[in-house]
């Protein structure tokens, strides 16, 4: 007799139960609110000015209109992975990526081994100054080209791209989405610390390399260890590239001229984020221009150009659908005003402990936070005026209070079902939520392990950092 199996829900399913346990938290958990005040363009709650109010709880038709709304929210996010995938499907039909990423797939295991290394090292230091984090879902496809030329799964794709780039992001010293604007609101000078935080950077970044090499291992061993397995699926469907022979293995200059439209896109992408703060409208206006290069080189007719702009886009409709009801959870929350309760509350204790404890309590109380504020600086905005007097009258430095909100804020974008850009890159690679929930798991023990002793030892040898 078969043992039963537990069946984890589709990512879709997930988040349509989220957003009825949210709903449900609204008629539970006290509505209340922070004053406000508006400092240098940015909304910040007013310290000690929480305060009840009337109970808003969303019923049954406002939480369908937030599910709904949320498809509005995230419509950016939407309309990027439409014409990404659009991009991608065409560039498929040329069969360009085959025949030159085909030809990678001997390389050798050491080889493979540098190449990763040297990708994530690339991306985490792109990632440490705050320029590449949404704009990673504009970056997937590149991961998941490298990681079929290296013979392996779209979920290598993810660990390349997002954790690599958020090995750098959540703890990187000159992020200006979340140090900058934390260091400026606690009157610290900005980037200071750097050295400690370097260090930080550094340490994260190997230990996702580790895990990143262990999982590729993993799957080299048995491809049914992959996150993109599932019963009857053939290995060859989501393993690496096929190498193309005779003929279709030569590359034509039309093939040359697409894949080179496709590097230059993808150079733009990274540019305009370093230098012009990019959005993604802009990422998506560039890909949209991809698929019409890509269309002229190959000589494709209207109609031709048409189709395969709609087949392009159906294959996103998975991964849209799941950011978008990902863009209604924050929704229900706002709309229930128990947002300012939830950070009222959890501040209380960080009040009253010790201030190593206190420190230690404060990057959980981050971390916390971050599930219901995914922007970084969203939450810096909404917090810190919180931390810095709490800290002060605890008797915690204020450089440690923003190394416990940098830590919070950043380590757990890599498991809020409430982020955008993780949903859409797990979309993007094929992996649903709770068997990555599943693998992730130790990964992110291990970072809250490390971040509560470096908070508590940073508080105990009293680091200011300056």
């Amino acid at each position: 007799m078969k043992k039963s199996k537990i069946s984890i829900p589709h990512s879709i399913v997930l988040m349509m139960i989220m957003a009825v346990i949210f709903a449900i938290m609204t008629w539970i958990i006290p509505a209340g609110v922070y004053d406000t005040e508006v400092v240098n363009g940015k909304t910040q709650y007013v310290a000690g000015t929480y305060h009840a109010i009337e109970q808003t709880g969303v019923g049954f038709w406002p939480l369908m209109k937030c599910i709904v709304n949320g498809f509005t929210k995230n419509a950016g996010i939407s309309f990027m992975l439409f014409f990404t995938g659009a991009a991608i499907y065409m560039l498929d039909q040329t069969k360009c990526l085959s025949a030159i990423f085909g030809k990678l797939a001997g390389m050798s295991s050491k080889s493979t081994s540098l190449v990763i290394f040297i990708f994530m090292a690339f991306l985490s230091l792109a990632g440490s100054t705050g320029a590449v984090a949404n704009s990673t879902v504009a970056l997937m496809p590149v991961g998941v080209l490298l990681a079929s030329a290296l013979g392996m799964d779209k979920a290598m794709a993810f660990i390349l791209i997002y954790l690599g780039a958020y090995a750098g992001f959540n703890v990187g010293a000159t992020n200006v989405f979340t140090v900058a604007v934390a260091q400026g609101m606690a009157d610290l000078p900005i980037f200071s610390g750097a050295p400690v935080r370097v260090f930080f950077h550094i340490c994260n970044l190997l230990f996702t390399y580790v895990w990143c090499m262990m999982y590729a291992k993993k799957i080299k061993k048995d491809p049914r260890n992959s996150l993109n397995w599932s019963e009857g699926r053939e290995v060859s469907e989501f393993m690496g590239f096929k190498a193309l022979e005779g003929d279709e293995a030569n590359v034509t200059t039309a093939q040359w001229a697409s894949f080179g439209g496709f590097i230059v896109a993808i150079m733009i992408v990274i540019l305009a984020s370093f230098k012009w703060n990019w959005g993604m409208t802009d990422f998506t206006a560039i890909f949209l221009l991809l698929c019409i290069y890509i269309a002229i080189v190959n000589k494709f007719t209207l109609d031709d150009f048409v189709k395969s702009l709609i087949n392009g886009c159906k294959t996103m409709m998975g991964a849209v659908l799941i950011t978008s009801f990902c863009g209604g959870l924050s929704l229900v929350l706002n709309q229930g005003n128990i947002i300012h309760t939830i950070v009222y509350y959890a501040s209380i204790p960080i009040a009253q402990a010790g201030a190593g404890v206190g420190a230690v309590l404060m990057f959980i109380f981050n971390y916390i936070v971050n599930f219901f504020i995914p922007s970084g600086s969203g939450q810096a905005a909404a917090v810190m005026p919180l931390m810095i007097p709490l800290a002060d009258i605890s008797g915690i430095t204020r450089q440690v209070a923003v190394m416990a909100y940098q830590f919070g804020s950043g380590l757990c974008d890599s498991i809020i079902p409430t982020s955008g850009t993780l949903m859409a890159c797990l979309a993007l690679s094929e992996i649903p939520y709770g068997k990555y929930m599943k693998w992730v798991a130790p990964y992110i023990i291990a970072q809250i392990v490390f971040s509560c002793v470096d908070c508590y030892v940073l508080q105990i040898i009293g680091w200011t950092g300056l």
